[in-house]
Formats: C-alpha cells, structure tokens, sequence
C-alpha cells in the first residue's frame, strides 16, 4: 500500500503542475514542486552522502519526507496556482475597465 502512495504522489507531483503550465499557464505550481524537489534532495544529500561518516537513518530521509507528505507539496501547489490565477485574472479585468475608461 505505501509503494501504491508513493506512486500515486510521485505521479501527481509530476502530471498537475505539468497540466496547470499547459492548460492555465500557471507557473508557480511547478516552482513549488520544483523547489521542495530541490530542498529535499539537498537535505538527504547533505545528510546522508556529503558527510565523511554516513548516519544510519533512523526516520525517513528528507527526500523520504517529500514522498511522504507529497500530499502537501500538492495542496501547496494548488493554493499558489490559484494564487496566480487570480491575480492574472483580477490584473486582467482591470487592465479592460482601465482602458474602457480612457477611451471614453
């Protein structure tokens, strides 16, 4: 069942901001997805590899913690593209009433 999770956050992670760009043009999904990537791989590497003598893990590695919550990053995700969604559409109506009224 947690490979089943894992599969199902890791192609999620990868297929919805994927979809906002293309669909939406949303870009902020993917930077969320993209840099929490990022942290969490810097994390095990900085823990886990770089040091001179390896830990052994005892609780999941910070990659590990991603895949784990993968919920979040998600719903993060989410939040921010709607974040932006609506901003482009607020700047975008009022860019039209802008010019509405200068042409009066």
């Amino acid at each position: 069942m947690f490979l089943v999770y894992n599969g199902i956050g890791a192609v999620l992670l990868g297929a919805i901001p994927t979809l906002l760009l293309i669909t939406k043009r949303l870009v902020t999904p993917s930077f969320i997805v993209a840099g929490a990537l990022t942290v969490s791989a810097y994390g095990t590497w900085s823990v886990y590899v770089a040091p001179p003598v390896t830990p052994t893990p005892v609780d999941p590695t910070p990659f590990g913690w991603y895949m784990t919550g993968w919920i979040i990053v998600v719903a993060l995700a989410l939040v921010a593209g709607g974040t932006e969604y609506g901003v482009r559409h607020f700047r975008r109506g009022k860019n039209r009433s802008d010019s509405v009224q200068t042409h009066d």
